[in-house]
C-alpha cells in the first residue's frame, strides 16, 4: 500500500466515509480478469469516536517567499478532530496537504512534509520546519458572516 493510500484510508476512517477501490487494473495486469470487466470492493468505515470537522478561513501576511507557498492571502483550513487524532488540511504549493497534530507547548501544532501550521485562538502561523522560526507567515481568522435572521 502506498503512503498516499494509507493517508486516504486513515482520513476515510476518521471521517466515516466509504472507501471504494477498483481491483480491475491490478487483477487485469496479473491476467486474472478479462478485458472490459471490473471488480469493485467497497468497505464502509465507521469511526471509533465522534468526528468533528471545522472549516476556518484565515487572512495571511508575512515574508513573500513563505506567503507564495499558500494559494492566496486568504487560506481555507479544514480541521478534523477524532479523539486523540487531529488533522489540518490545507493547500500548499498547489497541492492539498494533510497536516498531523504533534506535541506543542501551547495551541495546536500540525506538521506535513517540511511545513508547520500552528494555531492558537484566532491566529495561526505557517513556516518551514527547517528554516528560521522567526521567518513565518501570520494568519488571522476571518470572522464568519452570519446572515440576518439566523
Amino acid at each position: 500500500m502506498t503512503m498516499l493510500s494509507r493517508y486516504t484510508v486513515c482520513l476515510a476512517a476518521m471521517t466515516g466515509l466509504s472507501l471504494s477501490m477498483s481491483l480491475a487494473a491490478n487483477t487485469y495486469a496479473q491476467g486474472r480478469v478479462k478485458a472490459g470487466s471490473s471488480t469493485i470492493l467497497e468497505v464502509p468505515l465507521t469511526p471509533a469516536v465522534p468526528v468533528e470537522k471545522n472549516v476556518t478561513v484565515y487572512r495571511c501576511n508575512g515574508p513573500k517567499d513563505l506567503l507564495s507557498r499558500l494559494p492566496a492571502a486568504t487560506v481555507r483550513v479544514t480541521y478534523i478532530n477524532a479523539g486523540d487524532a487531529s488533522l489540518a488540511v490545507l493547500p500548499i504549493e498547489g497541492h492539498t496537504l494533510v497536516f498531523a497534530n504533534v506535541i506543542s507547548g501551547s495551541g495546536a501544532k500540525y506538521v506535513a512534509d517540511r511545513f508547520v501550521w500552528w494555531s492558537k485562538g484566532n491566529t495561526a502561523y505557517f513556516s518551514e520546519d527547517r528554516q528560521d522560526i522567526t521567518a513565518q507567515v501570520m494568519c488571522n481568522e476571518v470572522p464568519r458572516i452570519v446572515p440576518v435572521g439566523q
